[in-house]
This record gives C-alpha cells, structure tokens and sequence, in this order.
C-alpha cells in the first residue's frame, strides 16, 4: 500500500501479486459478484462484491478507483483532487472534494 500526494491530489494504491493478470478487462472486476477465477466461490469465502462497494464510495467523494496490472502486479488505485474547506483551517489542513 502506498499514500502519496502532490499539490492537492491524494492517491492511495494497493497492490499484490497477480501472474494471469496480462489480456483481463479490469472494468470488469468492478461489477458486483463477478469473479475472473471459477474457483474462487462462495464456499472457498468472499462474495464478490469488496470492488465495486470500494467504488462506490470513492465515485461519493468524487474521487476516482482504477486497476492496473504491470509486470506480475495489480494495483489497485484511488485518486482525490482535495481544495480546503470553507472555514476551514487557514494553513489549509482541513480538506473536502468539491
């Protein structure tokens, strides 16, 4: 997991290994109860639902939640454009998406 930010941009990334991840629709992992892996099912746990809630609440905040898979990896990344609130702290610690 990493945090970065720049300016008024936040971004957060997981990551983890995923070998078969080269030629896979990622848009796809954001659908409720899809699952690449026939294996993975309910009895083994997990319902296939984490992404897209995880998008969700990310697309309230207007921010925006991509995967992308490089080199053996995927990573999963959310990105926020923050501006600081209206009466808010004047050394501008104190932030809200607009």
């Amino acid at each position: 997991m990493s945090v970065k930010t720049k300016g008024k941009t936040l971004k957060i990334a997981v990551s983890n290994d995923y070998a078969e991840g080269a030629d896979t629709d990622y848009s796809k992992f954001f659908e409720r109860f899809y699952r690449k892996d026939e294996s993975h099912n309910i009895e083994k746990g997990g319902y296939g639902i984490g992404l897209s809630i995880a998008e969700g609440i990310v697309e309230r905040y207007h921010g925006s939640l991509k995967a992308d898979w490089k080199e053996g990896r995927i990573a999963f990344v959310c990105i926020f454009h923050m501006v600081r609130k209206k009466g808010g702290k004047k050394d501008g610690k104190l932030y809200e998406k607009v």
